[in-house]
């Protein structure tokens, strides 16, 4: 798995969908799971240096690949800005973690 490239897509994403819609906020979530988890981490590990015009809000993820334990899976992220979910409880979490 390759993070550094799977960031840069998530990111690019947000950017273009900026570009067809400007009124979208430049403001942003980044969540998956498993793979899609891994590359959530990812990009929200880059997200400061690759795209400082996009402030990344949280992370929420389940099931990423790699175990939220062990931190060098992912170096440089602060896991404390990191929602980690068991499926089951998953949407619950994420209701009660941002408040809705």
């Amino acid at each position: 798995m390759v993070g550094r490239a799977a960031a840069y897509s998530v990111i690019d994403m947000i950017r273009a969908s900026r570009a067809v819609d400007p009124s979208l906020s430049r403001r942003w979530v980044s969540s998956g799971h498993s793979q899609s988890g891994h590359s959530a981490l990812w990009a929200a590990n880059m997200a400061s240096r690759y795209a400082p015009e996009l402030p990344l809000q949280g992370t929420v993820v389940c099931a990423p690949p790699a175990p939220a334990s062990r931190p060098s899976a992912y170096p440089g992220m602060n896991h404390q800005q990191v929602v980690y979910v068991a499926l089951p409880d998953a949407f619950a979490t994420v209701a009660r973690y941002f408040g809705r």
